[in-house]
């Protein structure tokens, strides 16, 4: 969750900015996103610290402090910029293989010394380190530093946005095991850990598609979100079909005894495919068309919903509840969603001709 409110909601928003910037306005955007990131981490850091000393044993304070820390710097990814740019390369050198290094490398002193408290300060170093590496070059390609405009009300609007979704999401688990068993919660997270594995193939079709979608204007616009949407809606009803048709056997060989329950393998099938076709109403058109308060809005209400019906749904049916509540958590926020997304590819459908790509570009 801290990581969330770190990355100040560039995760949202810095894709289409990335993918709309030249060569020096990228230096700059990423400068930008640097500094007020590091804003963020400073505001975040206190009632961060103060929370790890208020729920910990006094002998684990120094390292639950230094965890929260640690995994609080993941918000300083450049995946974000990445996606934008269209360069995967700078994804896999500079964040994906210094991380796992990094978690290698920690755990091992851990094990060898002894001393858990190097995983989280080894794991940040792998973060900073590439971090600053990245940020250097950026800088030195720049012939010149054209400083972007960054709207904070829209900034803060997205990193809300993320935060407000993460917290029954992330937190889910959390809060089936304060009203059931620790059987229904072992139940209801091998479902639940299934559907993010799953989800990975939405996170890498949606970055894929983001920077291509919000290079486009006008039709052009149009034409690649309705791509973008078929491509999310084959991959949420292959996931859907794999997890009422397999879920069961799937988890009972991934995770042993505690498989998923028949009874909640249709709601996470659909809890998939709404997540796969929110990328679409929510990324790729709201985010990418700078709409942040009617997404901050629908993940509001989405949010609530969730954070209330999670808790009171599995006190009444169990696992199956607590799904439900997940499901219908975030078909409120699709729902709430489609207008607005209608609306601005509307919009960008009457576009004057003068603002129209090139549609051999999309064909190609």
């Amino acid at each position: 969750m801290a990581g969330l409110a770190v990355s100040y909601g560039w995760s949202v928003v810095g894709p289409a900015r990335a993918a709309l910037s030249d060569k020096d306005q990228l230096a700059a955007l990423w400068l930008v996103s640097i500094r007020t990131r590091l804003c963020a981490l400073l505001v975040v850091t206190p009632p961060l610290v103060i929370l790890c000393l208020a729920s910990m044993p006094e002998g684990s304070r120094l390292l639950g402090i230094s965890v929260a820390l640690a995994t609080s710097l993941v918000g300083f990814s450049l995946t974000w910029f990445a996606v934008g740019t269209g360069q995967p390369r700078q994804l896999v050198v500079f964040d994906a293989l210094p991380r796992a290094f990094g978690s290698v490398a920690g755990a091992s002193l851990a094990a060898w010394t002894g001393d858990v408290l190097y995983f989280p300060i080894v794991f940040a170093v792998s973060i900073i380190l590439p971090v600053i590496a990245f940020s250097w070059r950026e800088r030195r390609a720049a012939t010149t530093i054209v400083r972007p405009i960054v709207r904070h009300g829209a900034m803060v609007q997205a990193a809300a946005t993320e935060v407000i979704a993460g917290s029954y999401t992330v937190g889910a688990s959390a809060l089936v095991g304060q009203v059931t068993s620790a059987a229904t919660v072992a139940t209801f997270n091998s479902g639940e850990r299934l559907t993010r594995a799953g989800a990975v193939a939405i996170s890498v079709t949606g970055n894929s598609l983001m920077g291509w979608v919000a290079r486009a204007e006008g039709p052009a616009f149009v034409r690649r979100c309705a791509v973008a949407a078929a491509a999310h809606a084959g991959i949420g009803m292959l996931g859907l079909s794999v997890i009422v048709v397999a879920g069961p056997e799937l988890t009972g060989l991934l995770f042993g005894e505690f498989r998923m329950a028949q009874e909640d393998c249709v709601w996470f099938g659909c809890y998939y495919l709404l997540w796969s076709l929110e990328t679409v109403t929510g990324r790729h058109v709201l985010a990418n068309k700078h709409q942040t308060r009617p997404l901050l809005l629908s993940t509001l209400v989405g949010g609530v919903f969730g954070l209330v019906g999670v808790p009171v749904a599995a006190g009444a049916i169990g696992s199956t509840g607590a799904v439900m509540a997940m499901c219908g958590a975030m078909a409120i926020i699709v729902l709430l969603e489609v207008p607005v997304a209608a609306s601005v590819l509307r919009r960008e459908w009457r576009a004057a001709p003068e603002r129209r790509a090139d549609v051999n570009a999309f064909r190609a």
